[in-house]
């Protein structure tokens, strides 16, 4: 519970990681729906892609938080 409340204490405006969390967010989003209904190619390389940028500018925490979240989105698409 207190790794979610950090997450999401790092959503709100305080200066340009604001913005950029969101269009990370956003392209994670869209991978995330890339990967279920269109092309899980592009969409898992959309995954990727964003959770690197999170681990690129120290905030290793979401990176490490979305990544669980994408390994049990595979672990339910696969069983």
């Amino acid at each position: 519970m207190t790794q979610l409340r950090s997450i999401l204490q790092k959503s709100y405006p305080k200066d340009d990681f604001y913005d950029l969390y969101v269009e990370n967010l956003r392209n994670l989003a869209h991978g995330f729906y890339s990967y279920c209904f269109k092309d899980k190619i592009s969409g898992e390389k959309q995954i990727k892609n964003a959770i690197e940028i999170f681990g690129q500018v120290g905030y290793e925490d979401l990176a490490y938080y979305y990544q669980k979240r994408y390994q049990k989105l595979l672990g339910k698409l696969l069983t």
